[in-house]
């Protein structure tokens, strides 16, 4: 059970951003996914840019395009039986929930940049 948990906590962040960011348009018109979508939306003086200046603005456009190639990429591919499962399921609804709330918090209805 523990096996399938990175994989909804990355698909679950991934829309969440997307749906926050007025689900921004990939160069054909569809849907943005994965590293890209964190790519374009954390982008550095972007308009949902996480972070007080350049540097820190590109270290969480990266956690999040990690969160997407690390975590997403194989769990959403392979269901991998790990002895520590349960330990590395609360890792990645950790930081799932670390970029949703820096973004709540960044971007939130103090500054009226991000909706509900």
């Amino acid at each position: 059970m523990w096996d399938l948990v990175p994989s909804a906590v990355v698909t679950f962040v991934e829309d969440w951003i997307r749906r926050h960011a007025g689900s921004p348009p990939n160069k054909k018109g569809g849907k943005l996914y994965g590293a890209g979508l964190f790519a374009a939306v954390l982008r550095p003086g972007s308009a949902h840019a996480l972070g007080e200046d350049a540097s820190e603005q590109e270290g969480w456009q990266l956690l999040g395009q990690g969160l997407a190639k690390a975590i997403g990429n194989s769990s959403r591919h392979d269901l991998r039986e790990r002895a520590d499962a349960e330990v590395f399921a609360w890792g990645v609804i950790g930081l799932g929930s670390l970029l949703i709330a820096e973004m709540r918090s960044t971007l939130g209805s103090g500054q009226g940049r991000l909706p509900g």
